[in-house]
Formats: C-alpha cells, structure tokens, sequence
C-alpha cells in the first residue's frame, strides 16, 4: 500500500498548511471557477485504475485504488487524494470535519448532487484510513469545539466573531498560524495620533521657533522695553559713539551707547536719523 507523504515539523506536529503547489492550484481554479459538470464514479475510478496499471501498482487494494482518485469539486478539484493529502492536509481535514458535521446534524442537509457526494465519501474513507488522516481531522474539531465554547461576544465585537469564525472554518492554516491570526483579529486596534499633513518642514519650523520664543520670554520675566516699526518705513544709520532715533508722531526716540540703551516706540510709522558720518 501507497502511503501519501505527511508533511510534518521538527517537533513531529502535523503540517497543515498549505503548500506553494496547492496555493498555485486553488489561485488557477479560482480563475476559471470552482464549479463545473463532475465526472462520473465510474469514469474516476477508470482513470484511477489506469494510473495505476501504468505505473505497475496494486489494483487489488482499495486504497490504493482511491490514492488516484480526482476531486471533483471545490478549490482543488482535478487533483488526486493523495495530492491533497500531502500538499493541502488542512483542507482535507477542514472537509472531513464538514461532512461529519452535516452528517450529525438534522438541520444541515448537502446540497450535493449524486457524483459530488459519492465522491466526497470516498475522499473521507481515504483520509480516515490513516493515522494523519485521523488526526487532522481531531485538531479541525478541536478547534472548531473550543470556538464554540467561547464565551459570547458583546454587540461591538459580534462583526470580529464573525469574522473570527469564519477564518477557523474555512481556513488550512495550522493551529499555531491560526492561533496568531485569532490574536491579530481580536487585538484592540493601535490608534495613531493625528498629525496634520498640510504643514511643511518650514511651517512645522516655524511653529517651533514661535514656541521657543515664548518659552523664552516667559522664562525672562516682565519685558522692560517694547518696539513696533515698519520695516518698509525705517531706515538707520549709525554714527560714533552715540546715535540718535527719532520718529513722527506719535514720536519715538532712542539713544544708544556705552554702557546702555534705552529704546521706546510708539504706532503707527517710525523713521530713523542719524547726523553724519554716512
């Protein structure tokens, strides 16, 4: 007997996830659709039996004779038991979990016609036949078990539910992959705070010269000496040692020099003075 290739980590776990073949698959299938007209039981079983006779198998053990056997429906359909099985384990068992599911329940009933569910019993009669089999199927239903035992979310998370529901049941992923994804999903979401994009480098620099020189000039106490001008109407000259400002009314003088200065102005205009030299 043909036993499909188990993937598995360095710890001896299961791998359930998908590999890049079947990602390959699943992406060209969904392109040109999941659904079309199945084969017959008889015509799969045919090819299968080919298969075999080509490559000088065992036609005489019947699970060997599934191995070959192609699905006829869903994201891989056109691919054999045993590729699932060693390229998608998590779907096979997320399938499984399905069946058994529908199996139990009286008020789920399939909506498949006759050659998809013949076919999906014979893709659950290989699965169950191994070890690994078996066990995908356990972890499908544990997982899918201890969802339901959750606790009941609030009104604000029922979308996450959902949601989180939703990437359990359909998903291939393993359970540690999924378990990161879960966390992900139900994390309160990081909030940013809001930076205004309008501002360029030279506003944003200017702002911070403005909040220096407040901080400044709060530091420094009480001002002791004030100043508006224009600077379209003002001109200085300087002379040595001493000069003089004078303004129109209302009027504005100042006078500098060593060792002090004292400056007072006055709106609306001020002009400047000075006696020579130029």
């Amino acid at each position: 007997m043909r036993t499909p290739n188990f993937r598995k980590y360095a710890n001896g776990m299961l791998n359930l996830s998908d590999t890049p073949a079947a990602v390959s698959i699943a992406r060209e299938n969904k392109a040109r659709g999941y659904w079309g007209k199945p084969k017959t039981d008889e015509h799969v079983r045919a090819i299968a039996l080919r298969h075999i006779r080509q490559q000088h198998g065992v036609t005489s053990n019947e699970v060997d004779v599934l191995g070959p056997h192609e699905l006829q429906f869903g994201t891989y359909r056109g691919q054999t038991f045993r590729w699932i099985l060693e390229n998608c384990l998590g779907y096979a068992g997320w399938l499984v979990m399905k069946m058994e599911m529908e199996a139990e329940s009286s008020k789920e009933q399939s909506k498949d016609n006759k050659e998809h569910t013949i076919n999906k019993q014979k893709i659950r009669k290989y699965m169950v036949h191994f070890p690994e089999g078996r066990e995908a199927v356990k972890i499908k239903r544990e997982t899918h078990s201890s969802l339901k035992q959750a606790p009941s979310p609030q009104s604000s998370s029922v979308g996450k539910s959902l949601e989180l529901k939703s990437l359990v049941l359909s998903s291939h992923l393993t359970p540690h992959a999924l378990q990161h994804r879960a966390r992900r999903l139900l994390s309160p979401k990081k909030v940013q705070p809001t930076i205004p994009t309008g501002m360029t480098d030279n506003a944003l620099l200017h702002v911070h010269h403005v909040l220096e020189m407040e901080k400044s000039l709060y530091s420094a106490g009480p001002p002791t000496a004030t100043m508006a001008a224009r600077p379209t109407t003002a001109t200085m000259t300087t002379r040595i040692p001493t000069a003089t400002m004078t303004a129109g009314p209302p009027t504005a003088t100042m006078t500098a020099g060593p060792p002090t200065a004292t400056m007072t102005a006055g709106p609306p205009t001020a002009t400047m003075t000075a006696g020579p030299p130029t």
